[in-house]
Protein backbone atom coordinates (compact mmCIF):
# COMPACT_ATOMS: atom_id res chain seq x y z
CA UNK A 1 0.00 0.00 0.00
CA UNK A 2 2.84 2.39 1.09
CA UNK A 3 4.19 1.44 -2.36
CA UNK A 4 1.66 2.68 -4.49
CA UNK A 5 0.74 5.10 -2.61
CA UNK A 6 4.69 6.59 -3.21
CA UNK A 7 4.45 5.87 -6.96
CA UNK A 8 1.68 7.85 -7.22
CA UNK A 9 2.47 10.99 -5.31
CA UNK A 10 5.80 10.92 -7.01
CA UNK A 11 3.84 11.37 -10.08
CA UNK A 12 3.68 8.06 -12.02
CA UNK A 13 1.00 5.84 -12.98
CA UNK A 14 1.41 2.24 -11.02
CA UNK A 15 -1.21 1.09 -13.49
CA UNK A 16 0.35 2.09 -16.20
CA UNK A 17 0.64 -1.60 -18.02
CA UNK A 18 -2.78 -2.06 -17.55
CA UNK A 19 -3.60 1.01 -19.66
CA UNK A 20 -1.21 -0.40 -22.18
CA UNK A 21 -2.54 -3.58 -22.21
CA UNK A 22 -6.15 -2.07 -22.75
CA UNK A 23 -4.76 -0.16 -25.55
CA UNK A 24 -3.31 -2.81 -27.11
CA UNK A 25 -5.40 -5.91 -26.63
CA UNK A 26 -8.01 -7.67 -29.17
CA UNK A 27 -10.42 -7.40 -26.32
CA UNK A 28 -10.00 -5.02 -22.78
CA UNK A 29 -12.11 -7.89 -21.29
CA UNK A 30 -8.79 -9.79 -21.21
CA UNK A 31 -6.97 -7.66 -19.22
CA UNK A 32 -6.80 -8.19 -15.11
CA UNK A 33 -5.87 -5.88 -12.72
CA UNK A 34 -4.45 -9.23 -10.92
CA UNK A 35 -1.67 -9.85 -13.56
CA UNK A 36 -0.25 -6.69 -13.40
CA UNK A 37 3.28 -6.26 -11.96
CA UNK A 38 2.02 -4.32 -9.61
CA UNK A 39 -0.17 -7.36 -8.17
CA UNK A 40 2.38 -9.35 -8.94
CA UNK A 41 5.00 -7.23 -6.19
CA UNK A 42 1.50 -7.31 -3.75
CA UNK A 43 1.58 -10.61 -4.09
CA UNK A 44 5.04 -12.26 -3.98
CA UNK A 45 5.74 -9.74 -0.69
CA UNK A 46 2.95 -10.82 1.13
CA UNK A 47 3.72 -14.62 0.48
CA UNK A 48 7.31 -13.75 1.82
CA UNK A 49 6.08 -12.19 4.60
CA UNK A 50 3.17 -15.01 4.99
CA UNK A 51 6.68 -17.76 4.75
CA UNK A 52 8.67 -15.80 7.41
CA UNK A 53 6.03 -16.31 10.12
CA UNK A 54 5.72 -19.34 9.62
CA UNK A 55 8.91 -20.40 9.76
CA UNK A 56 9.45 -18.32 13.00
CA UNK A 57 6.39 -20.22 14.60
CA UNK A 58 7.02 -22.89 17.53
CA UNK A 59 4.48 -24.91 15.50
CA UNK A 60 7.52 -25.17 12.48
CA UNK A 61 10.05 -25.59 15.03
CA UNK A 62 8.50 -28.89 16.63
CA UNK A 63 7.56 -30.09 12.67
CA UNK A 64 11.10 -29.69 11.75
CA UNK A 65 11.97 -32.09 14.81
CA UNK A 66 9.36 -34.69 13.76
CA UNK A 67 10.31 -37.59 11.58
CA UNK A 68 7.46 -37.43 8.77
CA UNK A 69 5.70 -41.30 6.91
CA UNK A 70 5.15 -41.21 3.81
CA UNK A 71 1.41 -41.67 4.75
CA UNK A 72 1.84 -37.55 6.75
CA UNK A 73 3.10 -36.37 4.08
CA UNK A 74 0.29 -37.47 1.61
CA UNK A 75 -1.97 -36.33 4.14
CA UNK A 76 0.04 -33.11 4.17
CA UNK A 77 -0.19 -32.64 0.55
CA UNK A 78 -3.96 -33.21 0.08
CA UNK A 79 -4.83 -31.10 3.18
CA UNK A 80 -2.43 -28.22 1.53
CA UNK A 81 -4.07 -28.43 -1.42
CA UNK A 82 -7.40 -28.20 -1.09
CA UNK A 83 -7.06 -25.15 1.65
CA UNK A 84 -5.00 -23.52 -1.28
CA UNK A 85 -7.93 -23.99 -3.48
CA UNK A 86 -10.53 -22.62 -1.28
CA UNK A 87 -8.14 -19.72 -0.23
CA UNK A 88 -7.38 -18.67 -3.62
CA UNK A 89 -11.31 -19.00 -4.27
CA UNK A 90 -11.66 -15.98 -2.19
CA UNK A 91 -13.20 -12.87 -3.84
CA UNK A 92 -11.32 -9.98 -3.52
CA UNK A 93 -13.31 -6.98 -5.34
CA UNK A 94 -11.42 -4.46 -7.67
CA UNK A 95 -12.49 -1.57 -6.75
CA UNK A 96 -11.35 0.56 -4.78
CA UNK A 97 -7.81 -0.36 -5.39
CA UNK A 98 -6.69 0.03 -1.76
CA UNK A 99 -9.33 -2.73 -0.99
CA UNK A 100 -8.18 -4.39 -4.06
CA UNK A 101 -4.08 -4.73 -2.79
CA UNK A 102 -4.99 -5.78 1.03
CA UNK A 103 -7.31 -8.18 0.40
CA UNK A 104 -4.78 -9.68 -1.93
CA UNK A 105 -1.61 -9.02 0.44
CA UNK A 106 -3.83 -10.72 3.05
CA UNK A 107 -4.62 -13.48 0.94
CA UNK A 108 -1.41 -14.59 0.20
CA UNK A 109 0.24 -14.10 3.43
CA UNK A 110 -2.66 -15.96 5.23
CA UNK A 111 -2.50 -18.98 2.33
CA UNK A 112 1.62 -19.21 3.31
CA UNK A 113 1.46 -19.50 6.78
CA UNK A 114 -1.37 -22.15 6.79
CA UNK A 115 0.23 -24.47 3.69
CA UNK A 116 3.92 -24.12 5.60
CA UNK A 117 2.57 -24.06 9.48
CA UNK A 118 -1.07 -24.51 10.45
CA UNK A 119 -1.64 -27.45 7.98
CA UNK A 120 1.52 -29.63 8.56
CA UNK A 121 0.55 -29.09 12.76
CA UNK A 122 -2.65 -29.89 12.54
CA UNK A 123 -1.82 -33.23 10.75
CA UNK A 124 0.42 -33.86 13.06
CA UNK A 125 -1.94 -33.11 15.62
CA UNK A 126 -3.78 -35.46 14.87
CA UNK A 127 -1.87 -38.23 13.39
CA UNK A 128 -0.07 -38.41 16.69
CA UNK A 129 -2.90 -37.80 19.28
CA UNK A 130 -0.03 -37.50 22.05
CA UNK A 131 1.59 -33.98 23.42
CA UNK A 132 4.03 -33.65 21.44
CA UNK A 133 3.63 -29.55 21.12
CA UNK A 134 3.63 -28.54 24.09
CA UNK A 135 6.02 -26.01 26.24
CA UNK A 136 8.29 -28.90 27.77
CA UNK A 137 8.91 -31.14 24.17
CA UNK A 138 12.41 -29.59 23.16
CA UNK A 139 14.27 -31.10 19.86
CA UNK A 140 15.64 -34.40 21.44
CA UNK A 141 12.39 -35.75 22.92
CA UNK A 142 10.87 -35.64 19.88
CA UNK A 143 13.67 -37.35 17.95
CA UNK A 144 14.20 -39.65 20.66
CA UNK A 145 10.72 -40.84 20.40
CA UNK A 146 10.81 -44.83 18.74
CA UNK A 147 7.10 -44.67 17.91
CA UNK A 148 7.56 -41.67 15.53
Amino acid sequence: MLAYTLVDLWGENPLWSIEKAKRWCVSPDYVHLKTSPFASLVRDCAAILGLGIAVKTRMYANLVCMKNDLLIILYNGVATAAAASLIDKAYIPEEPLYVFYAGTFFKFAVMSYITVALIPFLVAVICFPIKYFDETVNENNIKSRKDL
